[in-house]
């Protein structure tokens, strides 16, 4: 029995045992904006790295804050106040690094439901225009995405060890026939 199969197959089932690498928020550049009186009129802008914890919290028109996490936006007001309807009055959040492939929502919004929320690729919309807000009120947009691609130290990882593995079998093989 050569030895290279049996190497082969150990290699495999190690690379199948691995996690597959998980999407996440943490470290992506985004732009958390808010728009109004409709999409296509920017009405303040923020750009944050996306960290653990609440340093990387945005307050936008000083009515709201948004905090991004690893897989999601929390979103809390700050006072009392209704939100203009227009054509568009509300949070846009782009350049999200893996493709968002999903979105849920937990929230305590009187009036909110799902024709108000959109999203892409790399962005979510929220629409608040016509709603009414105080400092009780939440949102948490909890998003799914696409799984990272594999970076390629891993792949090399994993050659290298594989490698490894048959120069040591090699050695002892020769070992053993040296004596």
């Amino acid at each position: 029995m050569t030895l290279f199969p049996t190497l082969f197959r150990l290699t495999l089932l190690v690379c199948a045992a691995l996690p597959a690498a998980k999407a996440s928020l943490i470290g992506d550049v985004l732009r958390i904006d808010h728009y109004y009186p409709h999409a296509a009129n920017l009405y303040e802008a923020h750009t944050t790295v996306v960290a653990a914890g609440t340093s990387d919290l945005t307050v936008l028109l000083g009515a709201y804050t948004v905090n991004p996490e690893a897989h999601a936006f929390h979103v809390s007001f700050n006072y009392a106040a209704p939100w203009t309807n227009s054509a568009f009055n509300g949070l846009v959040i782009s350049g999200i690094d893996h493709a968002v492939t999903g979105v849920s929502v937990t929230t305590n919004f009187a009036g909110w439901d799902s024709s108000r929320l959109t999203y892409s690729a790399d962005s979510i919309s929220a629409r608040w225009g016509g709603l009414s807000f105080d400092s009780s009120h939440y949102f948490i947009f909890t998003i799914t995405q696409q799984e990272a691609v594999p970076t390629p130290e891993a792949a090399a990882t994993l050659w290298l060890l594989a490698g490894s593995l048959a120069g040591a079998a090699g050695l002892r093989r020769r070992l053993r026939f040296d004596r």
